[in-house]
């Protein structure tokens, strides 16, 4: 889960109107992988958590724009944010299965 908070630094602060596709799938299978009981408890409360905060600096990107985002730090957060997406598929395909169908 502490990749998932650098996720949201590197949002933080940088955005526009316009959303990092590969954050909301992020965001997306965060919440499905929380919704599975198979998840533990204490588990499902840290993916919770850094999604808030990932959905939070998301959401400051409406303000700011993604064209004031230092030069390649979109591009970074959209890579962080795929990479983190695959591997967290990938851990569960392995732990719970069924909770990434």
């Amino acid at each position: 889960m502490r990749t998932l908070a650098l996720i949201a630094a590197l949002v933080a602060g940088c955005g526009s109107g316009e959303r990092i596709a590969e954050c909301d799938q992020l965001l997306a299978f965060a919440a499905k992988a929380s919704a599975c009981k198979k998840v533990d408890r204490a588990q499902r409360q840290q993916i919770d958590q850094a999604a808030s905060t990932i959905r939070d600096s998301l959401d400051k990107l409406d303000d700011v724009g993604l064209d004031q985002a230092p030069p390649g730090a979109v591009t970074t957060t959209r890579q962080s944010c795929a990479k983190q997406a695959e591997d967290l598929r990938k851990m569960y395909e392995k732990l719970a299965p069924e909770c990434v169908r």
